[in-house]
Formats: C-alpha cells, structure tokens, sequence
C-alpha cells in the first residue's frame, strides 16, 4: 500500500482529526449498511502504524494476513477494502471541514420550512416569528446577513400564500431585495480582491469583471442600492483600487468610512478591507508622502492588535515586512526588535520562514549601520519575488555604504535581473520604481557627483521629482552625505 491515494490522504490528518475520522467510521449514522464490516479493523490497523506509514507490515500481503488469518491471499480483495475506506474519508472530509457552516438563521429556516411543508401553521409561524425577532436584532450586516434576510422573507412568501392565498399584500419584488445586495456584494468583494492581486501583485486579466461592475453600478445608483453602507464601501473601494495608476487616490474617505460602520460589518471584511487601506497608504508613501511613515505604522500595530493581519494563526511575509519597514523608518527600533523575536516563530504562507526572518532581522542591523551583520543574513533563495527584490535592493546600499569596489558590477546585475522581469511577473510601475533606484545609485556613486555641485543639485531634483523610485528618502539623505 506505500505511496497510495490511501495512505497519503491518512498522511495529512492531525491526531485529533484521525481520532474524529475514527469516531465516524464507528457510527453508523455516516454510512450505510453494506460497508465492510473490516473495514474499522482496517483503519484500525493502519492506525497502530501511524507514526510510519511505510512500514512493511502495511504492504498488501500483510494487511490480508492480518484481517484474513485463515485464507489465502487476493490482492483485490484489499484493494476493494483500499477503495472503500477511502471513499469513508472523502465523505468524512466534505462534513467534517465544512467551511459553509450553517448559521442559526439558516437552521430555524430549515424548521419553518419542514412545518410548513407539513402543514403545521402553528409551529412554522411560531418559529418564523422567532427567527424574524432574532434576525432584527442582528449587528452586523455582512453578505451572509442579506442571504439570511432572502431566506426569511422567501418563507415568508410561502406561509403567506398557503394561509391566506393572497398574491396582492405580497411584496415578490422587495422580498428579492436582499438577495440583490447578496449577489452585489459577493461581485465586488471579488472584483476588490482581484484588482488588488492586479495592482499591488502582479499583472493579471481583470478587464471583463471592470467593464460587469462598471455597469452594475448605474442600477445600484438608481435603484438607491448604494445606501447600503457595505456597498457603498466595496464601491468606494473599487474605484479606488480601478484609478490606483492615474491618480494620487485618496484612502482617508474609505477609512472614514469603514470606522463610521465598524459595528456593522463583519470581522472577515474589516480584515480584507483594512489590508487594501494599507496598500492604499503603502502607494502613496512610495510615491513620496513620507508624512504617512508615522500613521502608517501606527496602522500596524493597531490591526495587529485586532488580529486583522492574521493569516493561518500566523503572519504573511510580506505583512512581517512592511511592519518591520514601517518600524524602522519611523525609528521604533525596540518595538521593532521585540516584534521580530514575538513573530519569528509565527511567519506563515512560505517554505522558508527562518529566510524571512533573516533577512528582516538584516534591514534591523542595516539601520543599526552593522552592515557585516546584515550582509551576512542576507540570501537568495525567497520564494516570494518582493523579498529577493528587497534583499538585492539592500545588498546595493550596504555596498555602497561599506564603499565597495564590486558595487558597480552588482549595478550591473541587478539592472539586468529587472530587466528580465517579464511583464506577466511585475507591474510596469514596480519595474520603473527599481530601474530609477538603481539609475540613480550609480550617478550617486560616480565621484564626478560629489565634486561637482550643479550636478549634485540636478539629480536632487530629479529624485524629488520622480515619483516612480523605491528608496527615495535613503538616495535623498545619501546625497546631502556627498562632500
């Protein structure tokens, strides 16, 4: 049985999941009756194997041995067994990691609708009543709460027309209302999240869900849709994140916004929606607001604070980053210190999380000027693009501040590893932020630049003026050292 479909499945499981699986294979509730009745004996036995689940005693002709002492061996006869457990897993799977859970709307729904059909008025109006009560009472106002609302008002519709027979007093078109801001909210959830993926990740095919959403909002507008503070904050978004390379977008409404309705909206879509304010923020500080530096990382902390950038009960790479970034810059040094020994045990979303680490732990002693200690950290395995960008980025600066001579050849190298950088892997504007970096470093570091102020002042002004350009305030300060 090495290597398969079985065994690996068994593989992924936690103790306490396999003990669940377990418990399920002994109810007969889960299953029906003409499963084999070896079949816990099977997973039973796998199990006193767990710790290696390539033990020899696992191969085929062990297994058969072990359930059937008294026959002589048939391969299919295990493989048969093989199949059967699991499909057990499968079904074990899909009810166990149910994601969709049901909330307790949809539970009392499932009550209504089974008196009613029925025809039990009393117990389905008392339930309907009830359900409708709680449903009033609800805060936050989600995309499940609107599918829970289209659930009340459709049995609403139904008791309606099969106690009084009354099509007039019915309104059909505001009992869909509901499902309307389901659908709508659903739609521009995922055109945000695609859109961000688009302009902060890189570049992918978003064009036919702009032109759907372009198009949806006149009738949400005419249809005062947009009311709905929800919507009108995923609209907000939206455009925002569709004009994010034509203009300097402002974030401050949205972040009004969503404090304005904070009670209303649901853990979930605070979190996705307070990470696009940050790449928001995060824009306009590479495009020169250094005055958002301090704010920026005051945001941090605060959203760390409210779990909003958790991901897997962890941290994202590029999350441990920009906190550390955001730390430094705004000289928060032992806050910083402390939160990289806190975290380090926490990265997630990565095959290497010590790397992470390192290399954020490198930029600490960078700013600390211990550039041997940095330079040492530093590798060139990341998996995720950005770092070994940054890690280069880095690697350039400790040279020059160590007055390297293999400073310019690393130039070089560099320009020519951006240069390579397809289209489909990053955006146009983060190729010109690195391209204009190191155009610049290497007029920084030509000696003629130091002895010949006109040309000192020229390219001041030209990394002022450039909006495109990673580093700025690091070339800037580099520049006034220039004697």
């Amino acid at each position: 049985m090495k290597r398969s479909k079985l065994l690996e499945t068994l593989d992924l499981f936690s103790r306490d999941e396999l003990v669940s699986l377990d418990n399920f294979l002994r109810s007969p509730y889960f299953h029906s009756d003409k499963m084999p009745k070896e079949l816990h004996s099977f997973f039973q036995y796998i199990m006193s194997y767990e710790a290696n689940l390539d033990h020899p005693n696992l191969e085929k002709e062990n297994v058969f041995k072990y359930l059937y002492p008294k026959e002589k061996f048939i391969k299919g006869k295990i493989d048969k067994l093989m199949s059967a457990l699991l499909k057990q897993i499968h079904e074990f799977i899909v009810i166990h990691f149910d994601k969709k859970s049901k909330s307790s709307i949809q539970k009392n729904i499932n009550l209504i609708s089974f008196f009613r059909e029925r025809n039990s008025n009393k117990f389905a109006n008392h339930y309907f009543e009830k359900t409708s009560k709680s449903y009033e009472k609800e805060i936050l106002q989600g995309k499940d709460y609107f599918f829970d609302g289209y659930l009340i008002n459709q049995e609403s519709v139904q008791i309606h027309l099969v106690q009084s027979k009354d099509f007039k007093s019915l309104d059909l078109i505001k009992a869909h209302r509901p499902l309307d801001i389901y659908y709508m909210l659903s739609k521009l959830e995922y055109a945000c999240f695609l859109l961000s993926i688009d302009r902060f990740r890189q570049p992918i095919e978003i064009g036919p869900i702009i032109k759907f959403i372009d198009d949806l909002k006149p009738i949400c507008i005419d249809h005062g849709f947009l009311k709905n503070p929800l919507l009108n904050i995923y609209f907000h978004t939206y455009e925002l994140l569709k004009r994010i390379d034509e203009t300097d977008t402002s974030y401050k409404e949205l972040k009004d916004l969503i404090n304005k309705n904070e009670k209303l909206i649901p853990f979930e879509s605070k979190k996705a929606l307070s990470g696009l304010i940050r790449n928001l923020m995060l824009r306009r500080l590479n495009l020169g607001d250094k005055n958002l530096v301090e704010e920026i990382f005051i945001l941090y902390k605060s959203h760390l604070e409210k779990g909003y950038l958790e991901h897997e009960k962890g941290i994202l790479p590029s999350t441990f980053k920009n906190i550390v970034s955001m730390g430094l810059r705004s000289k928060n040094y032992d806050y910083v210190f402390n939160f990289l020994e806190k975290y380090k045990a926490k990265i997630k979303g990565t095959q290497f999380p010590e790397d992470v680490y390192y290399f954020n732990l490198a930029y600490f002693y960078f700013e600390q000027k211990k550039y041997d200690q940095a330079l040492e950290l530093l590798v060139d395995q990341y998996d995720d693009l950005f770092y070994k960008i940054s890690a280069k980025r880095m690697e350039l600066k400790i040279y020059y501040e160590t007055k390297s001579s293999i400073l310019p050849s690393k130039i070089d190298a560099f320009k020519i590893y951006i240069f390579r950088l397809s289209k489909r892997v990053i955006r146009d504007h983060l190729r010109s932020n690195n391209n204009h970096y190191v155009n610049f470093l290497r007029q920084l570091n030509n000696p003629q630049t130091a002895l010949d102020p006109k040309r000192k002042e020229r390219l001041k002004k030209k990394i002022k003026e450039n909006k495109l350009v990673v580093e700025k305030a690091w070339l800037l300060e580099k520049l006034d050292e220039l004697k």
